[in-house]
């Protein structure tokens, strides 16, 4: 097992670095106690590199642009709306 020391200068980070990676549960570590060290394993390391590491621009699958919903269009008149005309609303007068 690693201790913190150990996994910052893998990670190429302070230990205060490390901490809050742990803090946000981003890494797997283990703890002995409520005060105890931590202790992490190498797997768990490398696990949390590969799940961080980025590929090159040239390497990076294309992304799927997502659809926007269309703009609405304006409306003519009250029968492209209910299919009828306002003219059958007024009271006969």
């Amino acid at each position: 097992m690693l201790d913190i020391e150990e996994v910052a200068q893998q990670l190429g980070c302070t230990v205060s670095g490390v901490r809050k990676v742990v803090a946000r549960g981003e890494i797997r570590y283990f703890q002995h106690g409520k005060r105890g060290r931590l202790k992490f394993k190498p797997e768990w390391v490398d696990e949390f590199i590969a799940r961080h590491t980025v590929a090159p621009a040239g390497e990076q699958p294309r992304r799927v642009p997502t659809k926007r919903p269309g703009k609405r269009k304006a409306v003519e008149s009250a029968e492209e709306v209910c299919g009828f005309g306002w003219d059958l609303l007024k009271s006969p007068s």
